[in-house]
């Protein structure tokens, strides 16, 4: 597709987005793409001056009556087509566009077309065709249009601008606005009745022999409000239910048009689609491109679209690209409040007035002064040069070191950035490695749970077994820990101990044992899974690995965690877990919010994934915990910032909540909240945070008490996350020095 550009930055496609291709519990998303405009449109004068068509065709004509004769086809498409006929009442050529016969006993079909009739005959403007006449419930009368589409015009003024002997480009720039103008006055007239259109583009957009513009094809219009004055009264129509249908044309969707709102849209949609075609009435070049229409649509939920930037290489205005970016902008909120606004901003950039999508800075108002008042402006120019040249020298001392200033500082940002940018790819390595010894636990549980023949004769070991003293070997104190633990076996508890089948589930999962453990040392290096069962104790109970738990939760109850320790409740259920929860149905590593150990030893970030059997039903959910306090001490703070004051890291999600923060570091946590989920906050900067959720990378300078405070912000492609640093501005820039 291209390189892409957006209103707001970069941005990568979500993965959190409804698609069209995912199917819902329904059955999969359902699309009504349209093919072709179905307006009143002319492509030769010849039709019209040739005599009445005779003979037998593809498509037999409609036969004539009293009061029209029919001459030939203009144009067909998926609901119907286009005839040119002649009134014989009044003399005069019209458009008779006629439903289909095989689609006439399709109620749902036909009030559609019947809905299309009554909106535009009771749109009444100079810019929206007149209907005539409604002849029974499946065919109508209207207007006949002698002219173009805009989509035949654009393709024309395409191939000029691409040809290096023809300079021009269709008509100037100025004339396709004020042609655009005119479209948005039909849309805004429509939308103060009530009415949004819902499939605008070039091709429903037509250009008269005499330079009228239409706004054509108001078949899938929707009457959206009914509290406006005048309202478009339907007469009691039923109009069907279209729930997520998606309706429209690839290539000009709104976001929530693409998504299936139906209910939700209104004039902000067709507001987003007018943008989609000043983009192409300023670049000549489609706005959203695909090889597919769904991919096509999927760019559209994201809000995409191609850069803005002319076929030809020609300049586009800086104020009239920035009024097309906001009519463009992916939350509605963004966009202009209605069409209507949206023209008189394009009305501002043609009358060389300010516009409210780019505000003038000082040197632009510099130079609209000067374009209206030339004489005065030339005066003042003169009395400016002379006082230049008197300040003119001790200026350019001051302006040399006020550059070497800005190179210096420019240069300390740009050590900055570097430097967070090597340490998310740190971070974003380590939490993928994590990911891959989940998977590798996840794999060998749901190997050894549906391995055929019986269960191998593996020790199991019991909750009782750990918490009654002389049962098991003595098991040492771990200082990581702050209690007993065991390298040799897991520890096994059962929700429902009468249940059958725990203690054959219980044999096969402890031969995973190993591999938990493997887990747990290859979570510090990979050398480390080759250490000595001494050398393994120290890394993990007294040194410390960034793993400090694996486990596996069935769907019996049954609950298997490594290393093996007391002190768990004797009716824990792995099932009521929010790790549990939080992967239960789902395929892949998914991360939580930071939780308070169960078993007392500190905050600890999860990772879990679901277990599932050849015929892809639920077995449970395996996972791993991830210390806090070494995602501080050994990810978090990067080793460049060690020595400079007031600086905080953190870990947020995709929402711009704090999952990990440096704040928290050698904080305990409160007694009795064992097994509980925190609730995460919000990052305290809001321009972050809106950054964040865009999917956008950045730094941010704001104020706060203390003085200037610098974000800088970056995302972990593995996760999603974000990797951010806080801290007083010149201190962090000045740790470069």
């Amino acid at each position: 597709m291209g390189e892409t550009g957006r209103s707001g930055g970069t941005r990568k496609p979500q993965t959190a987005s409804r698609r069209v291709e995912t199917p819902s519990p329904e059955g999969p998303r359902r699309t009504a793409f349209r093919r072709f405009t179905g307006g009143i449109t002319e492509q030769e004068d010849a039709l019209l001056s040739r005599p009445p068509a005779s003979g037998p065709s593809t498509v037999p004509l409609r036969s004539d009556d009293a009061h029209y004769a029919f001459l030939g086809p203009v144009g067909e498409g998926a609901m119907g087509r286009v005839l040119l006929a002649r009134d014989r009442r009044l003399l005069r050529r019209v458009a008779f566009k006629e439903m289909s016969e095989e689609l006439v006993h399709q109620p749902e079909l036909s009030s559609k077309f019947q809905l299309e009739a009554l909106i535009t005959a009771q749109l009444d403007h100079p810019n929206i065709v007149p209907v005539y006449a409604l002849e029974g419930k499946n065919a109508y009368a209207m207007k006949l249009i002698q002219g173009r589409t805009l989509e035949a015009l654009l393709e024309d003024w395409r191939a000029a601008a691409r040809d290096p002997s023809r300079r021009a480009d269709g008509i100037p720039l100025f004339g396709r606005i004020e042609l655009f103008l005119e479209v948005c006055e039909a849309i805004w007239y429509a939308h103060s009745r009530g009415v949004i259109h819902r499939d605008l583009k070039p091709e429903n957009i037509m250009v008269g022999t005499f330079g009228e513009v239409y706004v054509m094809d108001w078949g899938i219009a929707r009457v959206f409000r009914s509290d406006v004055p005048d309202p478009v009264d339907l007469g009691g129509l039923q109009v069907a239910d279209e729930g997520e249908l998606i309706l429209g044309t690839p290539g000009y969707m709104s976001p929530e048009q693409a998504d299936g709102q139906n209910k939700a849209l209104d004039g902000a949609s067709d507001q987003y689609a007018l943008g989609l075609v000043l983009f192409e009435l300023l670049t000549l070049a489609h706005a959203v491109t695909g090889k597919a229409p769904l991919k096509i649509v999927m760019r559209h939920q994201d809000g995409e679209y191609e850069p803005l930037r002319h076929v030809a290489g020609h300049a586009i205005p800086r104020e009239v690209a920035a009024i097309c970016r906001k009519a463009l902008a992916q939350d509605k909120r963004g966009r202009y409040p209605n069409v209507f606004e949206l023209a008189e901003d394009l009305r501002r950039f043609l009358r060389n007035e300010p516009t409210l999508a780019l505000p003038d800075g000082l040197s632009r108002r510099v130079q609209r002064v000067v374009g209206r008042h030339p004489v005065v402006a030339m005066g003042a120019v003169l009395m400016v040069v002379f006082a230049s040249l008197f300040a003119g020298v001790t200026a350019v001392a001051a302006t040399q070191v006020q550059l070497s200033r800005a190179e210096a500082r420019e240069q300390r940002m740009s050590t900055l950035l570097t430097t967070v940018a090597h340490q998310t790819s740190l971070i974003d390595g380590q939490f993928l490695k994590y990911e891959g010894l989940l998977s590798l636990v996840a794999a060998t549980a749901t190997d050894a749970l549906t391995a055929p023949g019986a269960p191998p004769t593996n020790e199991v070991h019991w909750l009782t077994d750990f918490d009654t003293p002389g049962t098991l070997p003595e098991q040492p104190v771990a200082k990581r820990y702050g209690m007993p633990i065991s390298l040799d076996v897991p520890v096994f508890v059962a929700a429902t101990p009468g249940e059958s089948g725990l203690q054959d589930a219980a044999a096969r999962l402890a031969g995973i044992r190993n591999h938990q453990l493997r887990a747990l040392l290859r979570s510090h290096s990979e050398q480390a899974a080759t250490y000595t069962p001494a050398r393994a104790w120290r890394a993990i109970a007294d040194v410390g690995v960034p793993v400090t738990w694996a486990y596996v939760g069935l769907e019996s109850g049954l609950y298997d965690r490594f290393p093996g320790h007391g002190g768990l409740p004797a009716d824990y259920d792995p099932r009521q877990a929010a790790w549990y929860a939080l992967a239960k149905g789902k395929h892949g590593p998914n991360w939580g919010a930071p939780a308070v150990d169960a078993s007392g030893s500190g905050l600890v970030l999860s990772c879990a994934q679901s277990l599932y059997d050849a015929d892809e039903r639920l077995l449970g959910v395996a996972g791993i915990d991830v210390s806090f306090d070494y995602l501080i001490e050994s990810l978090l703070e990067a080793p460049e910032f060690a020595q400079v004051p007031g600086v905080t890291f953190a870990l947020l999600d995709p929402a711009g909540q704090v999952a990990v923060s440096s704040a928290r570091k050698g904080k305990r946590v409160e007694t009795g909240n064992e097994g509980r989920t925190l609730r995460m906050q919000e990052f305290g900067v809001p321009e972050v945070v809106a950054a964040i959720r865009d999917k956008r990378s950045g730094h941010h300078l704001g104020w706060t008490t203390q003085g200037r405070e610098l974000t800088v912000y970056n995302r972990m492609n593995a996760t999603g996350w974000y990797y951010v640093v806080t801290g007083p501005a010149d201190a962090l820039l000045g740790f470069a020095d």
